[in-house]
């Protein structure tokens, strides 16, 4: 393996073994750069796997969108535990510790619980955010600070926050003001660009047809991160060069989607919306020829698209591409984009003025989270489609009622 690779890992490690050394820290905020966030993601699965863990906590992956404070202390409750329980039941039953039952109570109540039942298996139990969505982020910032302050008589339970450098540098600030003198901010240098290349070049063949890809598709993802589009765009030509001579349509997917996440966070929608329209037609293009991972990447780009049509206020165009792209949900028997297709379907309609498309397509979001089991539901986006349903309830449609969305909400979420 790469030292530069170790490297960055050792220095993730020591970021972390000095904050877990801190007798008043109770969570840490990393501030990372896009291209920092595998290595990150690296470096929590080597540390789930107790070979080739050097840091003497367990961490925990929590995904769950935030929608809500209230809503929000009971959904992480629910995916720690299912990650706990599928955790423990993959083990092989002769190396199966005696299993944490937890009782009805709080967040912090059921971790310190946890902490006491596995005293000496580890040091500190980590908690590490990094929500798909967050509706609010001053409710959220106020929601860590809170749970950082209330952990204070846990010094084992810990909190790691992950938040994109640029636009997750005030969300960071407002959580270690929240936090009242139990968190702190870090952005760890782990130098990528340098690091993927070093990885491309020692891994040779740069004068094949696939090495040159490789080694290009390393430097167009460095060019993005610098900003530097116009030679991203370059490279990204000249990969794509490539992926069309040797008919390798998914390839050519993965070029048009660096660029255009380059070109959206630039501000360059129209642009942008072209590369992912061409990474749609190229994943398309894999489907017919029958490459297995197809179907997925056809989804992405839809998806993609649709998104850059709802930023750039195209709302009636967006509401056909997620209408489009639900059918494609289906097929994967992905019930969690199922549903995202037809709650942003709704939103768009509700945009476009549409109140009548908006609840249609709102009821068969509805219709798929019935086919979700509850701690599925507690990590979807169910809640935003809640909140579209109640603002829908005030819009005098026929049959649609308060107390009938109260009554649905009840029945999938146990709110009203």
């Amino acid at each position: 393996m790469s030292t530069r690779f170790d490297s960055a890992l050792q220095t993730l490690r020591g970021s972390w073994n000095r904050f877990a050394e801190e007798v008043g820290g109770r969570l840490l905020v990393w501030v990372l750069g896009g291209d920092e966030v595998p290595l990150v993601e690296a470096m929590l699965v080597a540390e789930s796997d107790a070979r080739a863990a050097e840091v003497p906590d367990l961490f925990v992956q929590i995904r769950t969108p935030f929608g809500s404070p209230e809503e929000y202390s009971a959904a992480v409750r629910q995916e720690f535990l299912t990650q706990y329980v599928d955790s423990w039941e993959a083990l092989p039953e002769s190396e199966r510790p005696p299993r944490f039952s937890a009782a009805a109570g709080s967040l912090q109540a059921t971790c310190a619980a946890f902490l006491t039942h596995h005293e000496r298996v580890f040091e500190h139990l980590v908690l590490v955010f990094h929500p798909s969505e967050v509706s609010d982020e001053e409710a959220f910032a106020l929601w860590l600070g809170q749970t950082a302050k209330q952990a204070a008589p846990t010094p084992r339970l810990r909190f790691l926050v992950l938040l994109p450098r640029g636009k997750g540098e005030s969300l960071a600030a407002s959580i270690v003001k929240a936090a009242e003198g139990r968190a702190r901010i870090e952005t760890p240098d782990l130098n990528v660009p340098e690091l993927l290349e070093t990885l491309s070049r020692q891994a040779g063949n740069l004068g094949s047809p696939g090495g040159r890809f490789r080694h290009l598709f390393v430097q167009l993802s460095s060019a993005i991160g610098a900003g530097d589009l116009a030679q991203a765009e370059r490279l990204g030509n000249a990969a794509l060069a490539i992926t069309k001579a040797q008919s390798w349509p998914s390839l050519g997917v993965a070029v048009n989607f660096a660029l255009g996440g380059g070109l959206l966070a630039a501000g360059r929608l129209p642009e942008a919306l072209a590369k992912y329209q061409a990474a749609q037609t190229g994943a398309e293009h894999a489907a017919q020829t029958g490459e297995s991972a197809a179907g997925a990447l056809v989804l992405r780009s839809q998806l993609a698209v649709a998104a850059t049509q709802v930023r750039s206020g195209d709302y009636l165009a967006a509401a056909a591409t997620y209408e489009k792209a639900a059918p494609i949900a289906e097929s994967q028997a992905d019930l969690r984009m199922q549903l995202e297709c037809h709650r942003m379907a709704a939103f768009c309609h509700e945009s476009t003025g549409s109140p009548p498309l908006a609840w249609a397509a709102a009821q068969r979001a509805l219709a798929v989270a019935q086919q979700m089991d509850p701690a599925m539901r507690a990590t979807s986006t169910l809640p935003y489609l809640g909140e579209a349903l109640a603002r829908l309830s005030r819009e005098n449609l026929p049959g649609l009622t308060p107390s009938l969305v109260s009554e649905q909400l009840r029945q999938l979420l146990g709110v009203s």
